[in-house]
């Protein structure tokens, strides 16, 4: 997912440099490196922004008892994203072992 927002704003510094003609001369070009950092900068702060926003309709006193495909969706598309932008690897053992069917809590090591 991560390449996707990449592309986007690869996309977008491409379609600006070209409709502000910075190709014209030389001393302006440096503006498309920073119109894409920028563009990528944006893009991802509105990701977080929409997370934040989901988040924060979710009504933590009520059971959920059952999953809901667009928090599904932004797990799926976030998490990549995130792992991506720490450098985080996740290495699965014992994948086998959970449930087929229904929920399970999922429990990592960590430092206290």
């Amino acid at each position: 997912m991560i390449y996707i927002i990449i592309a986007l704003c690869l996309l977008g510094t491409a379609a600006l440099t070209v409709g502000c003609h910075w190709y014209d001369s030389l001393h302006i070009l440096w503006q498309a490196p920073l119109t894409f950092l920028g563009l990528f900068i944006g893009v991802l702060l509105l990701l977080v922004l929409v997370v934040l926003l989901a988040t924060a309709c979710t009504n933590m006193e009520k059971e959920q008892t059952k999953r809901h495909g667009f928090y599904a969706f932004l797990l799926r598309f976030c998490a990549p994203i995130a792992f991506f932008l720490m450098r985080i690897r996740v290495h699965i053992t014992g994948k086998n072992k959970l449930p087929k069917e229904g929920n399970f809590l999922l429990v990592c090591n960590h430092l206290s």
